[in-house]
């Protein structure tokens, strides 16, 4: 996904709208759009660029504030996992939640993405909604970066971050021994 733009301009920005995709389905055809003129008028929804299975749970109507984010979330499940999730009440409020906290644009990019994150907890719990929510910030950074933060890489950052630590205390106390040195000979 592309990292949002920042305009200084008074013309709106479009930026790229993901929308769901089928599984099996060409996903070049179903990439980001860019290049529309958003209407100062409010106009109806817009369409999925798939076909939305009839069988698939959740809102079916498409105006609804977690139809895009269920969707996304609905059939990035299926194409992984090979099932659709299960929808419900809870299911739903936290959808909700989902589109308060990181904005009704950029929740069906999360979702989706929540499904290709490869993190072992999520895997191991099967990519439950609930966890998508917890995390749902760090989720929406990764999105916009691109970049999936996995427990060998924090491992690495935070060994890196170990030998600098430990480089700057070694600094530090031959400073104070240069200090120390220094003032003995007065």
């Amino acid at each position: 996904m592309v990292a949002p733009r920042i305009s200084h301009s008074s013309e709106s920005v479009i930026e790229p709208i993901n929308e769901p995709v089928a599984p099996g389905a060409d996903a070049s055809a179903a990439g980001p759009v860019s290049g529309e003129i958003i209407p100062a008028e409010p106009i109806e929804p817009k369409r999925p660029r798939v076909d939305i299975p009839a069988d698939m749970p959740g809102p079916k109507d498409q105006s609804a504030k977690t139809f895009r984010a269920w969707a996304n979330y609905a059939m990035a499940y299926r194409h992984r996992y090979d099932a659709w999730p299960i929808w419900n009440a809870r299911t739903a409020g936290q959808l909700s939640q989902l589109v308060d906290r990181v904005g009704h644009d950029l929740a069906p990019a999360v979702a989706a993405w929540y499904l290709r994150t490869n993190n072992q907890f999520y895997v191991t719990k099967g990519h439950p909604v609930s966890l998508m929510l917890t995390d749902c910030e760090t989720l929406a950074v990764q999105c916009q970066t691109g970049r999936q933060v996995t427990a060998t890489k924090a491992r690495q950052t935070d060994r890196t971050q170990s030998n600098l630590s430990a480089v700057e205390e070694a600094k530090a106390m031959m400073r104070a021994r240069r200090e120390q040195a220094g003032g003995a000979a007065c």
